[in-house]
């Protein structure tokens, strides 16, 4: 056969590289960018850094290379965890160069950020996630600037920990010196740096790789700075006030931890009251929740209740377009559009509205006030509303279920740090009424409709009302809120005292400062709930505590059986005791103050006398 013979076939221009790509153009087209907000593999690489910045966390691209050397593939990969929100980003890309599969893989992020709303479109104006999220919502602006922070890293990245670690070692004196090593062939050459220092007779030491000498020190220098973050030496990576951060490298310095609560002198010099009170101002340092969950559970109630009101907004404006409503609202049968309103306001109750939570905490109350009677349909309504609001307003990730228990909703904060808001929906129709004429009829229920319980709404109910009266009395007695939360522990530690309700702690406590007369100090205060309970307040035949917020007088530990009231009673005489031969600590669960000094003064020799058996602070003493 010649060759004229064969079918004529044009010549195709063939990649020699295969399907792995030498330049980003030759797989990513103009569809592909449009769908990423307009960001290309060369624009996205400065916006990707500004955001990691921005949020406070590590944006190292981890690479790789395989094949053999005519023909090497090189692999980038970049992981993006963004604790707060509670989200995580992955890509992995690979191309001929390291350059191309670093900016492919950087593309691949900003895409999926972009299409999360979490960056605006690209030459638009920078903007924070939940101001995109916002504005493509058509929510008003979120001026809330409460953050929260990484627990693990302290919002510290690898671009600001070495700054950081510098700046804390500088004023300790402490000469800073990374030990260098080198590994490998000049091909394949990495880097090792350490480092180990000592603070406060501790010793920090650490060692890591990298491709270069740069890369190295910072991944050593995050590492110590977690550690030393997590032992509380340095402070988290946010600013406070006065503290300027700047927007290229976020880092917020001169704001360390102040030192752990010191004796005002020896504790041989101290009498017993400053003993005492030293004891408690230890205690309460050790049950406070950190400032990072107060700030995340402030954030979640901030969130919940600007979320109730456009909820309650969209349901007014659906019932002012009702035709029957609009013809009452002219006839004048209806007072005022605002009498069609019904979600009425959401409040916290319980430990979190009495400020006596404690560390370790992370369920919360709160009470939803409706109009009408509620109902399960209309708890249903809710979760759906409140779902598809918070997941169109806030980058956050946040959960909404029906409780039929609680005859409420459960609201999880699935962000670190977790929160669970378990919130009862009430009414004032719940109430029962009082002095009911003859012709005169409670309002009949429709049975077709499911209604919550009453029984739990008057409970629901009845919190909400503690919770008003708590905090307006409250706020006028000196150290009332401290030693409520110094009690509300004990009665979590002692099973004698675990029959008591955060209601009757607080109100015993109230009571007990209020009629001392006087502004009493903290350790005075305890000792004053003791002595109250040690003289037969609540026993059987004593005086006992009237409930202010009920009509009737009615005993507020009526829950109590006498049993429960007699162990008490004498759980609290023994307290007494224990505090009269200097043994607050024992009643407290802390070590004795001679082993708390003894942390500040490490030169100071053990006393063998100090260190007892019964010195254990978990051990419960014989008799409360």
């Amino acid at each position: 056969m010649e060759k004229e013979d064969f079918p004529k076939k044009e010549k195709v221009a063939t990649n020699a590289a295969g399907s792995i790509p030498q330049d980003w153009h030759q797989i990513v087209t103009s569809e592909h960018i449009n769908e990423a907000g307009g960001w290309t593999p060369d624009s996205c690489q400065k916006r990707l850094m500004t955001f990691c910045s921005t949020e406070k966390v590590s944006c190292e691209i981890q690479n790789a290379s395989m094949g053999p050397d005519h023909a090497k593939i090189q692999i980038a990969e970049l992981r993006l965890t963004l604790k707060k929100y509670g989200k995580e980003f992955y890509a992995k890309e690979q191309a001929r160069t390291k350059k191309t599969a670093n900016a492919l893989v950087s593309w691949s992020i900003v895409k999926q950020l972009f299409l999360a709303k979490m960056i605006e479109e690209c030459g638009s104006r920078v903007r924070r996630p939940n101001d995109i999220k916002n504005i493509a919502s058509g929510a008003p602006r979120n001026k809330t600037t409460l953050e929260t922070i990484d627990e693990s890293t302290g919002d510290w990245t690898l671009d600001t920990a070495r700054q950081k670690l510098h700046e804390f070692l500088a004023k300790r004196k402490i000469a800073l010196e990374y030990i260098m090593e080198e590994k490998g062939m000049p091909s394949h050459r990495i880097y090792i740096a350490k480092l180990d220092f000592t603070i406060d007779g501790k010793q920090y030491a650490y060692a890591d790789s990298a491709a270069n000498k740069k890369a190295a020190q910072k991944k050593t220098a995050l590492e110590l700075c977690m550690r030393l973050f997590k032992d509380g030496k340095i402070g988290a990576n946010i600013a406070g006030p006065g503290i300027w951060m700047n927007p290229r490298r976020a880092a917020a310095m001169n704001n360390d931890p102040p030192e752990k609560l010191k004796p005002p002198k020896p504790i041989k010099n101290m009498d017993k009251r400053e003993r005492d009170e030293y004891a408690c101002k230890v205690k309460l340092e050790s049950i406070m929740p950190i400032s990072n969950f107060q700030t995340a559970t402030s954030l979640f109630m901030d969130h919940i209740q600007k979320t109730l009101k456009e909820v309650s907004d969209r349901f007014l404006h659906e019932e002012r377009e009702n035709p029957d409503n609009q013809a009452k609202l002219k006839s004048g049968e209806i007072k005022g559009i605002e009498a069609l309103r019904e979600i009425l306001g959401v409040m916290q109750v319980g430990a979190l509205a009495g400020q006596i939570n404690l560390k370790g905490e992370t369920e919360f109350l709160a009470v939803l006030m409706t109009k009408n009677k509620p109902t399960f349909p209309l708890l249903e309504k809710l979760a759906h509303k409140i779902s598809e609001h918070m997941s169109q307003t806030y980058h956050e990730n946040y959960k909404v279920i029906v409780s039929r228990e609680l005859g409420g909703l459960e609201l999880f904060r699935l962000a670190e740090p977790r929160v669970t808001i378990l919130m009862s929906v009430a009414s004032p129709k719940c109430r029962p009424a009082l002095n009911l004429a003859e012709d005169v009829k409670p309002e009949p229920e429709d049975p077709t409709i499911e209604y919550i319980p009453n029984d739990q709404c008057i409970r629901a109910l009845a919190e909400l009302r503690r919770a008003k009266w708590y905090h307006v009395c409250a706020q006028k007695i000196q150290n009332c809120t401290a030693v409520a939360r110094i009690i509300r522990d004990m009665t979590l530690r002692v099973p004698t005292w675990n029959i008591l309700s955060d209601w009757n702690i607080q109100l015993l406590v109230q009571k007990a400062l209020e009629s001392a007369g006087r502004p009493l100090p903290i350790s005075d205060g305890v000792q004053r709930i003791f002595s109250c309970l040690a003289g037969g307040l609540i026993i059987k035949g004593g005086e006992g505590i009237i409930d202010p917020c009920e009509r009737e007088p009615v005993d507020a530990m009526k829950d109590l059986s006498d049993q429960d009231r007699e162990d008490i009673t004498s759980s609290a005489q023994h307290a007494l005791r224990l505090m009269g031969f200097d043994c607050l600590n024992k009643i407290l669960g802390i070590p004795s103050l001679e082993a708390i000094a003894r942390q500040y003064d490490t030169t100071a020799p053990e006393n063998p006398e100090d260190i007892k058996a019964e010195d254990d602070p978990t051990a419960i003493p014989a008799g409360l």
